[in-house]
């Protein structure tokens, strides 16, 4: 009996998959910069290995706070963003589009903003003038402007 209750609590252990928490938006406070999480457009979270969730308040400070190796990436499971199409809605990261445009401002002023749809991106765009970029680019412009 005891086997069988062990192998079935180790399944169980192994099919979970480490998911990212809701943001509470005008509660939690951004890990890296300490802001409070407001605005519903914006926001990001780190998902470790083992569960925990870091959140933050812009894609810019999720990206800087892992250039700054203030987490082990080798820790990390996966990386989230707000879908600005689709308020409060976490995509992953590195799936994303990232627009950077001077009318779209994001909390730290970095002006990215994160979409899961290229439609949507696009149309955004019209009205948006802006530069696109994936998430290995968003960390290489981390790394330009805000590196040591």
């Amino acid at each position: 009996m005891k086997i069988k209750y062990f192998i079935l609590v180790l399944i169980v252990l192994i099919s979970c998959s480490p998911e990212p928490e809701p943001i509470n938006f005008g509660i939690d406070e951004c890990y890296h910069c300490k802001m409070i999480i407001s605005d519903h457009r914006y926001g990001a979270e780190i998902v470790t290995s083992k569960g925990k969730a870091f959140k933050f308040d812009a894609a810019e400070c999720m990206a800087k706070f892992i250039y700054d190796k203030l987490i082990n990436y080798e820790d990390i499971h996966s990386l989230w963003v707000i879908d600005y199409g689709n308020p409060k809605h976490l995509i992953d990261a590195k799936k994303a589009y990232f627009l950077r445009s001077r009318s779209l401002p994001s909390p730290m002023a970095m002006f990215l903003t994160a979409f899961s749809d290229e439609n949507q991106l696009k149309e955004t765009m019209k009205e948006n003038e802006g530069k696109v970029y994936d998430w290995e680019g968003v960390m290489q412009l981390i790394a330009e402007e805000w590196g040591d």
